[in-house]
């Protein structure tokens, strides 16, 4: 990993994912809030309902940012002592609900990270290096001490939870107990890092082996992932640390790039059909499909036929990362597994009904992101 400083500011320059007017939305305190800094600057007027409320309701972070200046005689007293426990906690949503922002901010290992502009010398460096660089010294705080056997461990306690709320204890001490089993395996590796060293096998193959397994948790936890849009500080401390493991695992899976298409069998209704029929689909869960079509058409009245073969806008030679072959890790290896990542984004191609099988048929292809 390449040491030194990395400067950042505009959001359409390199790593200006770090600016807070970043357009990553966020849920929070029973919220969704269009950026970071819509968040951070509507706690400064924590005890002002109407004011509070503007801005959550403004469309541009920079909005956000000039009405509580207009307003500063209604900040909060104790602003001061506050705002860097509250960006802390801003900038940690963001990164643990937006995968590809956490793995970027991951790959960055030791590097000083620095906003760079002359228009802030607190969350900035001043644009001469003479500022406090608050905001760069908040994103290198994220997992400051913790091991990657620290985050096996809360993965394993989420599942143990879940499973004493819905009665399940004998089946999620079975679930913990595999995951406590590879934790030493974790223990000298540093959590921030694992986006770009290896987790170890023994970590990722058994926790793709987990979620492969029909069982409380994959109900649970792809339910939540779905159709939960303002999750709980709870849910977050249950589900979050596992998929995190889930998708740092995908991540490092070996998959041939001649997995062009793939399937999923669906029962749906009519109405539920209608939803994958909207210009863009997106799957907030990981999504079981198979390589595999006669296969998958054994499932269900409607079957996805799925377009992966998309080039990636800054390596032409590859095509878009979306998900890993897991055939050789499911435990069901006969159904030829393709696990989709989560928060996959996809067009709408067609439909098509089959009237010799009685099926309805819907194309989708996985949308290529625009570049800033």
């Amino acid at each position: 990993m390449e040491e030194g400083q990395l400067y950042f500011y505009c959001r359409n320059q390199p790593f200006g994912e770090f600016s807070n007017f970043y357009p990553s939305p966020i849920k929070l305190d029973g919220y969704t809030w269009p950026t970071t800094e819509h968040y951070f600057q509507a706690q400064k007027f924590i005890s002002d309902e109407a004011h509070f409320q503007n801005v959550l309701h403004l469309r541009k972070p920079i909005e956000a940012l000039f009405y509580s200046r207009k307003h500063r005689p209604a900040v909060r007293s104790d602003w001061a002592q506050v705002k860097d426990g509250i960006m802390l906690k801003a900038c940690t949503a963001k990164f643990e609900q937006h995968f590809p922002l956490r793995e970027l901010l991951l790959s960055t290992g030791n590097r000083q990270l620095v906003e760079h502009t002359t228009k802030d010398s607190y969350w900035a460096d001043g644009g001469d290096g003479s500022g406090r660089n608050q905001l760069g010294i908040t994103l290198m705080q994220k997992n400051p001490d913790k091991t990657l056997s620290d985050i096996v461990q809360e993965a394993a306690d989420g599942i143990i939870r879940e499973g004493k709320r819905l009665n399940k204890q004998i089946e999620a001490e079975w679930l913990s107990s595999q995951l406590i089993a590879v934790k030493p395996f974790g223990a000298n590796l540093d959590a921030r890092q694992s986006a770009y060293i290896r987790i170890p096998s023994e970590i990722s193959q058994t926790c793709v082996y987990l979620y492969s397994k029909e069982s409380f948790w994959y109900t649970l936890f792809n339910y939540t992932l779905r159709e939960v849009i303002v999750p709980t500080c709870e849910q977050l401390k249950a589900f979050e640390p596992f998929s995190w493991l889930l998708y740092c695992s995908l991540c490092q899976i070996k998959t041939t790039k001649d997995i062009l298409t793939v399937y999923r069998g669906l029962n749906l209704t009519d109405e539920q059909r209608q939803e994958f029929m909207e210009d863009h689909v997106v799957f907030f869960a990981f999504t079981s499909t198979s390589r595999n079509r006669v296969k998958a058409e054994v499932f269900g009245n409607t079957l996805l036929i799925i377009d992966l073969n998309v080039q990636h806008p800054y390596y032409p030679d590859q095509n878009i990362w979306c998900g890993s072959d897991i055939a050789a890790l499911s435990i069901f290896p006969g159904e030829e597994e393709f696990l989709l990542k989560n928060k996959c984004v996809f067009d709408f191609v067609k439909y098509e009904f089959d009237t010799e099988k009685s099926k309805h048929i819907l194309y989708l292809r996985r949308i290529k992101p625009k570049i800033n």
